[in-house]
């Protein structure tokens, strides 16, 4: 409705379970609806976990979420 578009970018705490920890705004679109929205998103996502010397362990990840409107 307001045509806000633009990239978040996020910096993701990724658990040794597969679930979503912290989750910070790296780099805002300068909306900050479509960075909240960004944030509670990427809180509830899944993902492999990752194994070092045989036990999952926790890492950290950036990503670009674009929020585009069709046009």
């Amino acid at each position: 409705q307001q045509g806000w578009e633009g990239t978040v970018t996020l910096h993701l705490e990724l658990r040794a379970d597969g679930t979503v920890g912290d989750v910070q705004v790296a780099r805002s679109s300068g909306h900050k609806v479509l960075a909240t929205a960004a944030q509670e998103t990427a809180k509830t996502w899944k993902h492999a976990s990752v194994a070092q010397e045989g036990e999952a362990v926790r890492r950290w990840a950036e990503i670009n979420l674009t929020f585009k409107l069709d046009k």
